[in-house]
């Protein structure tokens, strides 16, 4: 066989065909993957409903968050959106927002540890709102509500908003605390957990709002925790909400 004979053999219709469906199935995984990637986080993202009451007595819709190891409900009220769709959410979180937009809320069930190994859950829910360092600093504030769940809670601002703040405050030579815009938005970080110690889970709410707003919106704050319950069981079933008290302002 010729050398021009080998040559017109290896570019015959089949192997151009087969070079072609090689590269193209190579392709359709490249764009699979960046899919897998980036709609997660755009789903999360999407709004999902919008809360209506449910009746002329009840104006709150329950979201239930399910772990592996028990629940949490949060009662969320009409007019407040929540976000999320798709095959990706998670079920231990989710998010909601206040008609305004002005209030963000962002509520995770996580699992009660006291060992620091168990705490990884925390520790990158932290990252991922940027307040590990606030966090590690941050004055605590603990309550008690008449139902016997437990609040502990504070403000922060966000580390790199907080670093951003700091350096103008250098820049400018001016002391004390660097003005409400510079420092960005206030986060609220707090926990609830339940009276009894057979439930394994606590809900962890962060929520953003803005700093000059963030005095007013302390009692919405109040309102979402105090109406909030927790379960040891992960069931479809909303658990009972216990009686309610007054929460932090």
């Amino acid at each position: 066989m010729t050398t021009r004979e080998r040559l017109d053999r290896r570019r015959s219709p089949l192997r151009l065909v087969l070079v072609l469906v090689a590269s193209t199935l190579v392709l359709l995984g490249i764009a699979a993957a960046v899919a897998v990637a980036l709609l997660p986080p755009v789903l999360a993202e999407t709004p999902r409903e919008r809360i209506t009451a449910t009746s002329a007595t009840t104006a709150t819709t329950a979201e239930t968050l399910r772990s592996a190891t028990g629940s949490a409900t949060v009662a969320v009220p009409a007019g407040w959106l929540v976000l999320g769709v798709g095959p990706f959410l998670a079920e231990g979180t989710t998010t909601v927002v206040s008609p305004d937009d002005a209030y963000r809320a962002e509520f995770t069930v996580l699992r009660v540890t006291s060992a620091s190994a168990g705490r990884s859950a925390y520790t990158e829910l932290l990252a991922a709102h940027d307040i590990t360092k606030a966090e590690a600093t941050a004055a605590w504030n603990t309550e008690t509500l008449s139902s016997g769940y437990s609040v502990r809670w504070t403000e922060l601002t966000a580390d790199d908003a907080a670093e951003g703040a700091s350096a103008t405050e250098r820049e400018k030579g001016i002391a004390g605390e660097a003005a409400e815009d510079d420092r960005g938005p206030t986060i609220v970080l707090a926990t609830l957990t339940a009276p009894d110690p057979t439930i394994p889970v606590e809900l962890v709410l962060v929520a953003t709002v803005s700093a000059p707003d963030a005095a007013a919106y302390r009692t919405v704050t109040a309102d979402l925790l105090t109406e909030a319950t927790l379960s040891a069981t992960a069931s479809t079933t909303p658990p009972t909400s216990p009686a309610t008290g007054g929460g932090s302002s």
